[in-house]
């Protein structure tokens, strides 16, 4: 469960020149967050409310994408939000529940999770459109038209969800075991063309999944070694799969399309040297964006040589978490889970606005 745990002592952990950023007065309003996403002029983030400590109430602040004022708070229906998923006129919230970690090895769930969704057009007034209650610790979701995948914290399993239906026991299928090697789970999930792939963070192996969520058989494993490697933050570009291999400290990219062919494909070194603890990737063009939480910063690598192009510094003991583009790619917003707050950063500009604890 490494990438679920947040590591508390990234807090104590910091980087040199840091210059933090300009903070706005609004203690209080975050609660460890993590996943985030601009909605059109709105900007959601999640509230897990979870640190090692306690388990507390989740939530989603709603801002405006503009000036970054309040708009609403909303409380989720289940503990630990991990997931931000916009697709078609609904808002979906994957929420773990509360987990028991009392045997590390052996992690389950205490409560259930859920899976609840969000009219958009009713988002301020926490309109809720559906709610699937589920034992597994739901922690990614992904959708495609009328057919989504969601993923487990505690199963390597895959189940699918027929949207067109109310979100409810009927709408479900599986689940569907990825492997028998590793059984514990943590898999992201991203469509592609038809189906999906799934990420699986404990046996470092990509599966590509077919338009009902099912694995065809055709995997790759994305390591360099028989150790766990972390692979997450998975991201798609046309035929191109990018994974953060966050214990190997490096990007690494195999060709989905050679893959779904004869169930093989070559894995290659994009980015060979990340920073410490890098927890999100996003490609921007022909520019690779990765959030590194024990430096505190979000570093931007050129694709062609994988070399560092530039970097956005965030207060000491942040532990920036996610980060989320606006529609037309001018602002990135980094979400804090030990600042307590919210940076967006004016990729134009330079300008840096911050909401949240002060730093």
């Amino acid at each position: 469960m490494r990438r679920l745990l947040p590591l508390a002592c990234l807090a104590a952990l910091g980087c040199e020149d840091v210059i933090p950023p300009t903070p706005a007065a609004e203690p209080g309003l975050f609660d460890h967050p993590q996943a985030v996403l601009f909605v059109g002029d709105r900007l959601v983030v999640g509230n897990t409310g979870y640190d090692p400590a306690d388990w507390r109430r989740g939530s989603l602040i709603v801002l405006d994408a503009t000036d970054l004022s309040f708009r609403a708070q909303i409380w989720t229906a289940r503990e630990n939000p991990q997931r931000l998923v916009a697709h078609a006129d609904r808002l979906f919230v994957v929420e773990t529940g509360i987990l028991d970690f009392s045997d590390f090895d052996a992690p389950r769930a205490a409560t259930p999770g859920a899976i609840e969704a969000f009219a958009l057009d009713g988002l301020e007034r926490g309109a809720r459109a559906g709610l699937l209650e589920l034992d597994v610790g739901p922690i990614d979701f992904a959708a495609r038209d009328e057919r989504a995948v969601f993923s487990s914290a505690l199963v390597n399993s895959v189940w699918g969800l027929n949207l067109a239906r109310p979100l409810s026991p009927a709408a479900l299928s599986g689940p569907t075991p990825l492997t028998t090697a590793a059984p514990l789970g943590l898999g992201a999930v991203r469509p592609w063309r038809e189906g999906f792939v799934i990420v699986d963070f404990n046996s470092d192996s990509a599966h590509l999944l077919d338009p009902a969520g099912v694995p065809t058989g055709c995997s790759v494993h994305l390591g360099e070694s028989d150790a766990v490697e972390g692979a997450q933050s998975p991201w798609v570009e046309g035929d191109a799969l990018y994974v953060i291999l966050a214990f190997a400290g490096v990007v690494r990219r195999v060709d989905l399309g050679a893959l779904s062919v004869g169930c093989v494909a070559p894995v290659e070194t994009v980015v060979p040297a990340l920073g410490q603890v890098p927890n999100d990737l996003h490609l921007r063009g022909e520019e690779i964006f990765v959030v590194h939480s024990a430096d505190n910063n979000v570093v931007v690598y050129g694709l062609a040589d994988g070399r560092e192009r530039r970097r956005y510094v965030l207060g000491r003991g942040a532990n920036p978490w996610h980060a989320a583009f606006s529609p037309d790619g001018r602002l990135m917003a980094v979400t804090e889970w030990a600042g307590q707050g919210l940076s967006v950063f004016d990729l134009a500009s330079g300008q840096v606005r911050r909401v949240g604890a002060s730093p």
